[in-house]
């Protein structure tokens, strides 16, 4: 800067001002001042003549550099940052910021003239609601800035403590400026006092909702950030992420202590570098217990991983476990969980049969796939380790049965697949093995099936027929025949025989059957009544219902010579009184033959010999043709006045052996008996009565002595009879 009213000297500035003063007859600048930073300068001047011997004059000069407005108010600060606890009263002052202008002069007053100034500023701080320390001190203009505010931080005492709050007071004129914040306050948390400058809060702070707040505060034309900390306090519970509903975990059965379970991880919005606000520990409030009343988890403390803390995790007897778990910060404020551990399955039981044995009765008639008994185990596992298989391992080599499995109700099924047969070898009873087995371990029960006989079989003869020698007709009644025997194949009841005859083929009830089979006779035979027989023996069971097998005896009867030739029918012979002898005598109307027939079979019958007793040789004679038949002939006349009937015995041998003679009319067949009884010669006779001219007459006398012929015959009979049973 150039000084007023220079005076040119010859001289020069010999000290002072750091060059900034030169000397050219009159003192000018060499550089640019700044009276902010240096507000006067001392200078020496010296002043030398031309003389050989120069006289040196010396002055001294003092300049005084003038303000100019060549500075724009600043913060006192370039940074202002406090803390303030979240917990804060809406209200509280949080700081005052004041702005200051380096030119000489009161700041409204160098806005005007571009005066120095200088600030007086009252440092307070506040510790909850309290009045902490205090710093007072003078803040000058000094410095030359660019316009924006510049920044330097604001230093507290190491022993102010911990305030909340700090308020920064400007005094003097120069401090009525107009604040206001432009930026940063989110939420409108904090209010400036506009005339003063002090920041206070508005709403309520929340830490775990922001931390931290850069205000930009603005001060006529100049700016400055404010921070703001907002400092935790304790007023978190700590909370499980997994709550209340997902705390979840599982583990195997039967896992030895140490095994992880679940890590239990809990949040505290609290911070965590503010005291222990946000440290959390961890434990079980309520735990779980094996049989031993030994606690089965645990957990770490610091890191809230669960594990298992003993023996005893078992599924079939508990498949779940509730855990509380408690997180507790260092404030003492806790938040618990409930954790539902899930113990999982594995295979660790055998398979076993709820019986210790079985059985059943099977009828032999039951239809394939029957089922035969139902078998059930039981299997604690859960899942596929508790899907049981049956089959039959053992007993049935002819693979007769086989099991039908039910894995999810662990049942089986014995069923039957081929058809069973009582009578055969070996299927009256089976001694099975079953086995019944999940995915790795097995059991084994014995089970006895029964095979129950049914009737259905029917009694059998061996052999199918008997074709038996003849038997004679005169065999005595009890004589055994012939032995049959049937066979049945079913048992008990069901192969119990008895024998019977068939009816139709034995009507008169002849022969007779024994329990045993023996066929015997019962009534006389008689060869000339029934001269075979063609037995149906019948074997019956006594099951239900009944079945019937039977035989056929093939029985023919030998012939015995008992029976004597005998007239082939009645004859009513008729002769004429008076006639001419020869006369042969209708023995009938139609025919003058006299036949014989016998009963017995051809070896015991003809040639038959047949003659009239010899008493009557005289008046009669009795041709023998020899063939079965013979011609009587009148050997005289007769009169029937004298004489009016004939009994003609006609003498009748056959070829029997040994022979049988008899006689024979045609009388009654007691005559016949009666002449068994003689000797086994029958008395019976021709009755010829003689006739007159007058039938009917004569017709009606013979048929009245043949009446009292009879009756005589007859009572001689019983005369005999008598006789021998008193003898």
């Amino acid at each position: 800067m150039l000084l007023d009213n220079a005076v040119m000297f010859a001289g020069r500035v010999v000290n002072g001002a750091d060059h900034r003063f030169v000397f050219a007859g009159v003192i000018v600048t060499a550089r640019q001042f700044d009276r902010e930073r240096q507000r006067e300068y001392s200078i020496t001047v010296t002043a030398t003549d031309w003389a050989e011997e120069p006289l040196i004059g010396i002055s001294y000069v003092r300049v005084f550099i003038s303000d100019v407005n060549d500075n724009k108010p600043v913060f006192a600060q370039r940074l202002y940052e406090v803390g303030v606890d979240e917990n804060a009263d809406v209200g509280l002052a949080v700081v005052t910021v004041s702005a200051n202008d380096e030119d000489e002069g009161m700041l409204d007053e160098a806005a005007e003239r571009g005066g120095p100034a200088e600030i007086s500023l009252i440092i307070r701080a506040r510790k909850g609601g309290q009045r902490g320390a205090e710093i007072t001190g003078i803040m000058r203009s000094t410095e030359t800035c660019c316009g924006l505010c510049c920044l330097s931080l604001l230093h507290i005492p190491n022993n102010a403590g911990f305030f909340s709050s700090f308020v920064i007071a400007a005094t003097g004129a120069n401090a009525k400026l107009r604040y206001q914040i432009t930026s940063g306050n989110k939420g409108g948390v904090f209010d400036i006092e506009p005339e003063v400058g002090t920041i206070f809060i508005a709403q309520p702070l929340d830490y775990e909702q922001q931390k931290r707040y850069k205000l930009l505060v603005l001060g006529l034309t100049g700016f400055t950030d404010v921070i703001i900390n907002v400092w935790d306090i304790n007023d978190n519970a700590p909370t499980f992420s997994c709550a209340p509903d997902n705390c979840h975990s599982s583990i195997a059965e039967n896992s030895p202590p140490g095994t992880f379970v679940v890590e239990m991880t809990a949040v505290d919005l609290d911070d965590a570098a503010v005291g222990q606000n946000a440290i959390l520990t961890y434990r079980i409030t309520e735990n779980t217990h094996n049989a031993d009343s030994a606690d089965l988890f645990t957990i770490d403390s610091s890191t809230g991983t669960i594990s298992v803390s003993a023996e005893g995790l078992d599924r079939e007897l508990a498949d779940s476990h509730h855990l509380i778990v408690e997180a507790r910060d260092g404030g003492g404020m806790t938040g618990t969980a409930t954790v539902t551990v899930v113990v999982t399955d594995i295979n660790d039981h055998v398979p076993k049969f709820r019986e210790d044995w079985c059985g059943a009765r099977v009828p032999e008639s039951t239809d394939e796939d029957a089922a035969i008994l139902e078998l059930s185990a039981t299997d604690p596992d859960a899942g596929t380790y508790g899907h049981l298989t049956f089959s039959v391992v053992a007993g049935d080599p002819e693979q007769r049965f086989y099991m039908v499995s039910h894995r999810l109700e662990q049942t089986g099924a014995l069923r039957l697949k081929k058809q069973l047969d009582f009578e055969q070898p070996g299927e009256q009873r089976f001694n099975l093995t079953i086995k019944v087995e999940d995915s790795d371990f097995s059991s084994l029960i014995h089970c006895l099936v029964l095979v129950e006989d049914e009737n259905d079989n029917a009694p059998v003869f061996t052999p199918s027929s008997h074709l038996l020698s003849p038997l004679p007709e005169d065999i005595s009644v009890g004589s055994s025949i012939v032995q049959v025997v049937a066979t049945d194949t079913d048992s008990g009841q069901n192969g119990d025989i008895l024998y019977s005859i068939l009816p139709q083929s034995d009507p008169y009830g002849h022969f007779t059957v024994s329990r045993g089979g023996v066929v015997t006779v019962a009534r006389p035979l008689d060869r000339e009544t029934v001269a075979s027989y063609e037995l149906v023996v019948m074997a019956t069971d006594r099951g239900t219902p009944a079945l019937t097998g039977s035989v056929t005896v093939h029985l023919p009867l030998l012939d015995m010579n008992d029976n004597g030739p005998e007239l082939e029918t009645a004859y009513t012979p008729v002769l004429w009184e008076n006639s001419p002898a020869p006369q042969v005598v209708w023995l009938n109307s139609s025919s003058t033959l006299l036949h014989v027939v016998d009963r017995d079979s051809p070896e015991h019958g003809p040639p038959f010999s047949l003659a009239l007793p010899s008493v009557y040789s005289t008046d009669f004679h009795l041709q023998d043709h020899g063939n079965g038949s013979a011609t009587l002939t009148t050997l005289r006349r007769f009169d029937r006045e004298r004489q009016t009937e004939f009994r003609l015995p006609v003498v009748m041998t056959d070829s029997g052996v040994p022979p049988i003679t008899a006689t024979s009319t045609d009388q009654c067949s007691y005559i016949k008996r009666y002449a068994r009884e003689l000797e086994g010669v029958a008395i019976t006779g021709l009755f010829i009565c003689p006739f007159y001219s007058h039938t009917n007459f004569l017709s009606v006398c013979c048929l009245v002595l043949s009446c009292l012929f009879v009756s005589v015959s007859v009572f001689h009979v019983f005369i005999v009879r008598m006789q021998k049973h008193l003898c």
